[in-house]
């Protein structure tokens, strides 16, 4: 599965203007109006980075405030708390937020939260079409308008502890304006899709867990040393899978669990990681299309941006440091 490194966004907004705060969350799926529910006592602290499908905002509070969403959202939203309470108010029914119990729910179902005086909580909003798709190409059949999650998390132990901390981590990190590669972002956005969608109980929980366990490591690593054997080949995934002795879906869950990523991302990575050695000790006749092309890279510009992501350099430059 080729996906491009998303590019960070970065916003912040803080102070005691209700409509600031309301204009801040707003999105263009969806409006968002606050209501300060004890005059003059409203202050907020919102930080946001952006990452392609998931957006996190993390949000300090004071005061008691009520937040209403206008219309449909088109997100999934992880409500990750941290201190104070909320209630996050549903299409037909009210989920109580607090230190340890996480709420994911549809935005389509969200209508607003209620905030009792100090709150902090860290929002991750993904494309739900986007988690719908992932599922889709995990059991091998179109997964539709029937995919829905159980709203409550726990987060004190186990999955949910583990979401909860990988959400943390990817905002801290994505937080850091001289942070890791995009491309680095790309696969930890990677592992909270997988992670969720492997952990949390949701719609189609029952299907991805039945008949069969996910890869072993040795499935695994049978089909990489397939890929060393055959870098400079035309590789499909289907011949990466009959080479390690399981199923596509086996080996997808496998490489998720055991390297964070697909197997098709995990061969284009020893790819281009092969021609960083050979643009920096490999022949002189060669240029850097015909070494690019050599490992099955012709689409020039798209390798050029590929590799850049990886090594935080253009493939020009890593030829000028040859000896």
């Amino acid at each position: 599965m080729k996906k491009n490194s998303p590019t960070i966004i970065r916003a912040a907004e803080s102070g005691n203007d209700p409509d600031r705060l309301a204009h801040f969350l707003s999105t263009s799926a969806s409006s968002v109006t606050v209501e300060p529910l004890d005059q003059g006592k409203l202050s907020f602290r919102c930080d946001m980075v952006s990452l392609g499908p998931m957006t996190l905002i993390k949000a300090a509070y004071e005061g008691r405030m009520r937040n209403t969403r206008h219309a449909e959202g088109d997100k999934l939203l992880v409500v990750l708390p941290d201190e104070g309470t909320a209630n996050i108010r549903g299409l037909s029914e009210d989920f109580a937020s607090a230190p340890g119990k996480g709420v994911i729910i549809d935005a389509v179902h969200n209508r607003g939260f209620d905030i009792a005086e100090r709150r902090r909580h860290l929002t991750v909003a993904v494309d739900r079409t986007e988690m719908q798709r992932r599922l889709s190409v995990i059991l091998e059949t179109s997964v539709g308008d029937n995919f829905a999650f159980h709203p409550e998390i726990d987060l004190s132990n186990g999955a949910g502890c583990l979401l909860g901390q990988l959400a943390n981590f990817i905002f801290e990190g994505g937080s850091n304006i001289a942070s890791l590669p995009p491309s680095v972002f790309a696969n930890l956005s990677d592992a909270f899709f997988n992670l969720a969608l492997g952990s949390l109980q949701h719609s189609f929980s029952d299907r991805l867990h039945a008949g069969g366990a996910t890869a072993s490591p040795r499935q695994v690593k049978r089909a990489i040393e397939f890929m060393r054997a055959h870098l400079h080949e035309v590789l499909t995934l289907e011949q990466i899978v009959q080479a390690s002795g399981g199923s596509t879906r086996a080996l997808q869950l496998g490489f998720q669990q055991f390297k964070f990523t697909s197997p098709m991302r995990y061969l284009k990575d020893l790819r281009l990681q092969a021609v960083h050695k050979e643009l920096l000790t490999g022949d002189n006749v060669r240029t850097i299309a015909q070494v690019a092309q050599t490992w099955q890279f012709f689409q020039l510009g798209r390798f050029a941006a590929d590799y850049h992501s990886r090594f935080g350099e253009l493939p020009s430059q890593t030829f000028s440091k040859r000896g």
